[in-house]
């Protein structure tokens, strides 16, 4: 194959080197803030604002609580005589805000009693806190956890003991306070994960999937070489502007693998600097695709043109691909700035992407060489769906060493991006992630080939879903960095500092640290407040790594503390398979209850002292397993030819999947009988009945699709 020498080509491969060290930037914040909302999580829709009121109030079913509070007034039990109210606080799920109310201590009863209506259904943890006045010292406490059921008046007995003497109750509002802190975060990790995955593979790929295979197509013309027949006595195999000017027919040939062969024929003249490529008439997609490209030759240290495409179809009016690139050089012809423009409407997409961008870059050394001491992009895309916008994005660069270097862009020293912002729209569960990014890179001896080290870098913006909002900063700094894949445990350090919400949830000050001093041991600090209540430790571990690019975690210890002096604590082993802990007294000897894994219930389980027992994560009025699943497979073709159906989608009602190229699926669906959806773009929506067996399988057959 001979050397290439496209003018195009060339400028695409600058283009992207730009883009390339840009898009990096945002990748390794983005990376971060992933990386860091693993330790944490929530549920429901997000508003734009930094206020307390970041999701839509609770409109669900509502349920009544009658409150027993009980004066106990034998032997030491008994509540000091200057007691005159009770404080009564309720939280828990559906309740961003605590409920309050201020109850009388009776003359001459053993009891309060106390009905508070319109209590959002789900799990609660009700305190009752005696005092001699308003404001003043804690001299009784009491804790009760009860679920509020819709249309329904549950009764509450909750006895009170002298706060020096009610570790149960102490520990029963512990538990509480984990329920609505740390497990509510980590639940809506695993949420944001699946909202995710089902928004991009039922949602945004099947929308852009045949626009893209067209525009891969268009890519593959315009920067690739082909097979190619000119006229001349012997065919060519060179890239498109590397041939004579004039009107080409594109045929596909036989694909090796996954990669398909074209050919390019020559069948007429044009204009000078002119190519126009006929698209296969044997392809659906493409058939009736004709691409006019026009190059106008710029003289340049990056050896970059100018020019500008169009794609119509005569079978297709609302089909209009459009782009340009434009070049911009100083005196010595130097490159300063390129700036790309495109817009991609068809049948696929009524609403067009858009895309716009422009690299500014300050030229380093000889007029001929191709080096930049620093660069700056700003940028756009911006479709029905999707938005992506960096207001500007720098880089800096270390002068590379002397002698030929592949690629100069590899030495960048510093990174910043400004105002970028990511967002989804017009989808199921949209997400919008806002923020500035900066990232500094380490240079070493295989910079030139493999790219520099990312050794720190910081992020400080919002993150808002349908299940959380967090705004603050993340940062890490690392002394060993490394390239994938690593061979090193790291050393260095990891930070996450900021308020975290959840719907329905109280809102957290959030400040997690990782330190990993001396590898393998590492430890995080975690620090949740919210208010005068927190929950602060060390979590302790230590890394192994079996072999490269494969971290993990061997063993940890967490102990947490209260603002009330009690103390959580857990841990797990290798050896160990399920993780066990305790709440114990501020003496860190007594023992108020234990939190166990039940196999057989498929609940975390608290066992307090006192012989009560209850569920770490209640969501319902009765302890219930974990539901009992099975798998599907099968196959989707098309109706007429039998052929298969790659890119379908199919879901269980539990689970998602796309079919591959071949049209074979698997998914998890509950046991029982389940209807299965398949639905394509180019096809009628399917729904079949299957019967799930539990932790088996199903073969649901070969599976028709009529085409639109």
């Amino acid at each position: 194959m001979p050397e290439r020498n496209d003018a195009v080509s060339t400028s695409v491969r600058e283009v992207k080197r730009v883009l390339k060290r840009c898009c990096l930037i945002g990748a390794l914040g983005i990376l971060a803030v992933l990386v860091a909302v693993g330790c944490g999580g929530g549920t429901r829709k997000a508003r734009p604002s930094a206020g307390s009121d970041l999701f839509p109030d609770y409109t669900g079913p509502t349920g009544s609580l009658v409150l027993h509070i009980i004066w106990p007034v034998t032997g030491n039990r008994e509540i000091p005589p200057e007691t005159r109210l009770i404080d009564v606080e309720v939280t828990g799920e559906g309740m961003p805000q605590p409920r309050r109310l201020s109850v009388d201590r009776p003359a001459n009863q053993p009891q309060s009693t106390a009905r508070i209506d319109n209590l959002p259904v789900g799990q609660k943890g009700i305190s009752a806190t005696a005092r001699a006045q308003a404001g003043g010292p804690a001299l009784a406490f009491g804790f009760a956890s009860t679920v509020v059921e819709p249309n329904a008046v549950k009764d509450v007995v909750i006895t009170l003991t002298r706060v020096e003497q009610g570790g149960a109750a102490a520990a029963r509002a512990l538990v509480q306070e984990l329920r609505d802190s740390g497990i509510t975060l980590v639940e809506t990790v695993a949420t944001e994960l699946i909202d995710e995955t089902l928004v991009w593979s039922a949602d945004l790929i099947p929308t852009y999937a045949l626009a893209m295979q067209r525009l891969d197509f268009l890519t593959m013309i315009l920067t690739e070489e082909h097979e190619a027949q000119t006229g001349a006595p012997e065919e060519e195999f060179e890239s498109l502007t590397s041939l004579p000017a004039g009107r080409y027919r594109a045929e596909l040939r036989e694909p090796t693998g996954p990669w398909w062969w074209i050919r390019l024929r020559r069948i007429g003249d044009t204009a000078p600097n002119t190519w126009v490529v006929e698209f296969p008439e044997g392809d659906a997609l493409l058939r009736g695709m004709v691409l006019t490209f026009r190059l106008v030759p710029r003289d340049n240290n990056l050896e970059a043109n100018e020019g500008s495409f169009e794609v119509v179809s005569a079978i297709e009016p609302q089909l209009r691909y459009q782009g340009s690139v434009s070049v911009q050089q100083d005196a010595q012809k130097r490159v300063t700035q390129i700036t790309v423009a495109g817009s991609f409407r068809d049948k696929f997409l009524p609403i067009p992407i858009t895309v716009t961008g422009t690299a500014s870059g300050t030229p380093a050394g000889a007029p001929e060489q191709k080096r930049y001491s620093s660069l700056t992009f700003t940028g756009k895309i911006e479709s029905s769906k999707l938005v992506l916008e960096i207001s500007q994005a720098t880089a800096q660069f270390a002068t590379p060493p002397a002698g030929e270097v592949e690629d100069w862009s590899n030495f960048i020293t510093r990174a910043q991006i400004t105002n970028l912002r990511y967002e989804e729209r017009g989808v199921a569960k949209p997400k919008k992630f806002t923020g500035n990014l900066t990232a500094e890179f380490q240079i070493d001896r295989q910079t030139a080939t493999k790219g520099p080290l990312v050794k720190s870098g910081s992020f400080t913006g919002g993150y808002e879903s349908l299940n959380l909002a967090f705004s603050g900063e993340i940062s890490f700094n690392w002394e060993n960095p490394q390239r994938e894949p690593i061979r090193q445990i790291p050393r260095g350090t990891a930070t996450v500092r900021g308020r975290w919400a959840v719907p329905n949830r109280p809102i957290f000050n959030v400040s997690l640290r990782m330190t990993s001093a001396s590898p393998p041991t590492f430890t995080v600090d975690i620090d949740i407040s919210r208010g005068d209540r927190f929950l602060r430790g060390p979590l302790t571990g230590t890394w192994v790594l079996p072999e490269p690019g494969h971290l993990k975690v061997d063993n940890w210890t967490l102990r947490l503390t209260n603002e009330a002096g009690l103390i959580v604590e857990s841990s797990r082993s290798q050896l160990e398979t399920a993780v066990k802990g305790f709440i114990k007294a501020r003496d860190g000897v007594t023992e108020l209850a234990r939190v166990e894994h039940d196999p057989d219930l498929g609940v975390v389980l608290v066992k307090y002292n006192d012989g009560t027992i209850e569920s770490l994560f209640p969501t319902d009025t009765s302890f219930s397993p974990h539901p009992l699943t099975g798998t599907v497979r099968g196959r989707v073709v098309d109706a007429t030819t039998n052929n298969p159906v790659p890119g379908a989608w199919v879901w269980s009602g539990l689970e998602g999947a796309i079919t591959d190229r071949q049209g074979f699926f698997e998914v998890r669906a509950l046991a029982g009988r389940q209807t299965l959806s398949i639905d394509h773009p180019n096809y009628r929506l399917r729904q079949v009945e299957v019967t799930v067996p539990v932790r088996g399988t199903v073969d649901a057959g070969t599976i028709p699709l009529q085409p639109r």
